[in-house]
């Protein structure tokens, strides 16, 4: 962030949504939101940005995003709510892949339990 101050009073939610997108662990429900709705937001069929920017080079595009991204992540972190048509679509999304994969579990595979984490997790 370009905003030193800003970014610092935000440091651990920051952190946060960068542990959600990185690896699908989050404490705040918001920085789950913000993580989804960037990634929903890149993909070109979300429509948040230009089509001509899905067509640049790689380097280009890239930047392009990041330049986007600097712009509106303060009011994203501090309201994600107006953002929800990206989030929420990107949950729901999240949530149908989840229940396909519990779907396809075959009857008599041991299911192993997975050990209670102190964060949230985004995974099935």
């Amino acid at each position: 962030m370009l905003n030193q101050q800003y970014a610092l009073s935000k440091k651990e939610l920051l952190i946060d949504i960068a542990q959600a997108g990185d690896f699908g662990k989050y404490r705040n429900r918001n920085a789950a939101r913000v993580s989804m709705g960037i990634a929903r937001m890149i993909e070109e069929d979300a429509g948040y940005f230009d089509a001509h920017v899905f067509t640049l080079p790689y380097r280009e595009m890239a930047a392009e995003f990041y330049r986007k991204f600097l712009e509106i992540l303060p009011s994203m972190i501090e309201n994600p709510e107006p953002y929800k048509g990206f989030w929420a679509e990107a949950r729901l999304r999240y949530e149908n892949n989840c229940k396909d994969i519990g779907s396809q579990q075959k009857l008599g595979e041991k299911v192993v339990a997975r050990p209670q984490l102190r964060k949230k997790t985004l995974w099935c």
